[in-house]
């Protein structure tokens, strides 16, 4: 058996980790799922949306129901058969009148505002991924600690670009910024601008921290395409540059510097 030297494989991890770094596909899909988000509340709210982002407003608009109930009763029961704490879960049934489906989401009436906030952003994200399959899901928890669908990932990104949309993130970023320059906060501590940012948005901080390397991909997609020509820009597709768009007014000589460094 040929054994092979440790700088073989350092090349060969190199090559892999170049080839992937020149791969544009992860920008793009979290681009995509951000202008979904935005896209939807413009439906809902025009040009008016803010933070925190009035997730209960978007249901009403799409005419589901929201209640609150203890989703944890087996917690208080003594039976620990399920590792997670159910936040929300979406029951789709027949009116017993009509017949016609009736969607309903419920959340943990014992969870924090912020905490019922990302669970009912996740759970619109599964009622649009399987938007008129009519699946009846009974009980699921929300955000598992390992899950084992892609759907569930896509809905944790799609949570925070709701709770958390781009346009609004990087008024927010360039207004945080300045005001610790002013006041000689610098250099900035990352888990104080999260803290911030998750106060703002009212999203619980582990769900910012845990999906901000999402954010991340955008925002350098955008730095990457305000670098570019407009010809160029095409190549990122249709999405990014709607995207882009709808930003760029927001990338000005004066914090662009400060925004992305």
């Amino acid at each position: 058996m040929t054994v092979r030297r440790e700088n073989d494989i350092l090349m060969d991890i190199a090559k892999t980790l170049a080839n992937v770094s020149n791969e544009d596909g992860m920008y793009l899909n979290y681009m995509k799922i951000c202008l979904s988000a935005i896209e939807l509340l413009k439906r809902v709210f025009g040009e008016q949306y803010q933070f925190p982002v009035d997730v209960i407003a978007v249901y009403e608009k799409l005419g589901i129901r929201v209640r609150k109930e203890n989703l944890n009763e087996f917690m208080d029961g003594g039976d620990q058969k399920k590792v997670n704490r159910i936040i929300g879960k979406i029951s789709i049934r027949p009116d017993y009148i009509t017949q016609e489906s009736k969607t309903t989401v419920y959340v943990d009436e014992s969870s924090s505002p912020a905490m019922i906030n990302y669970a009912l952003a996740h759970e619109l994200c599964h009622l649009i991924l399987n938007y008129g399959n009519k699946r009846y899901t009974d009980d699921y928890c929300m955000m598992p600690m390992l899950p084992k669908v892609s759907d569930e990932m896509v809905a944790d990104a799609f949570a925070i670009f709701l709770l958390i949309p781009f346009d609004k993130f990087l008024d927010t970023f360039s207004n945080y910024i300045k005001v610790s320059k002013d006041m000689g906060e610098v250099p900035i501590g990352t888990k104080s601008w999260l803290n911030h940012l998750s106060a703002m948005a009212s999203v619980p901080y582990y769900y910012v921290a845990c999906a901000y390397q999402q954010i991340r991909h955008v925002s350098f997609l955008i730095y990457k395409m305000h670098t570019e020509n407009d010809n160029d820009k095409m190549r990122y597709g249709e999405e990014s540059v709607v995207l882009y768009d709808l930003v760029e007014s927001k990338l000005t000589d004066e914090n662009i510097n400060l925004l992305y460094q």
